[in-house]
């Protein structure tokens, strides 16, 4: 097994670098999304306006762009568009609500997902992380601790690809 670390303007997708697994035959296949380049993308769908303006605001002076959506359905129709790099979610909003479009979320992508609840039952915290969710917040949330849990979640991917890197450094090809 070969691993082939590919960057030229002809394999950048999105602003990032794609790691490929070259199997004995040839083609690749990507595996892993290795670095991103950029300003990370957050979309975020809470019903509640003041909610959602405070969580836009903070993200934003944390350095994030962020876009901020009513609905569920309509974050979906914008990440089939243009994936983000995390998803904050509102269980209970009009239209799909946060557990059916984590679902749907978990279907084509590992985006990071944290979910915005004012029902605090262990069933709904389980149906989450069950979901694929990877923090779960019970309303009223304070911003500033979303932006910390918000930072930790990229910092610990960030952390992810430095050791995979690490670890295939021996065995890539430039």
């Amino acid at each position: 097994m070969v691993i082939v670390i590919v960057y030229n303007g002809t394999r950048q997708v999105n602003g990032s670098l794609k790691l490929f697994h070259i199997r004995k035959k040839g083609i690749a296949s990507v595996i892993g999304q290795v670095e991103q380049i950029g300003q990370k993308l957050i979309y975020l769908a809470d019903d509640e306006p003041t909610i959602r303006e405070a969580l836009l605001t903070f993200l934003e002076d944390a350095g994030y762009e962020v876009q901020a959506f009513e609905t569920g359905d309509l974050l979906l129709a914008a990440f089939a568009e243009r994936p983000a790099d995390m998803v904050i979610l509102d269980v209970m909003m009009p239209g799909s609500n946060g557990f059916s479009v984590s679902k749907e979320l978990r279907r084509t992508s590992h985006v990071p997902i944290f979910i915005l609840s004012a029902r605090d039952s262990d069933l709904d915290y389980q149906t989450g992380l069950d979901l694929g969710c990877d923090d779960f917040f019970t309303k009223p949330v304070s911003p500033m601790n979303v932006v910390m849990r918000v930072k930790a979640m990229f910092r610990r991917i960030a952390y992810e690809r430095e050791a995979l890197l690490g670890t295939l450094k021996n065995d890539a090809v430039l």
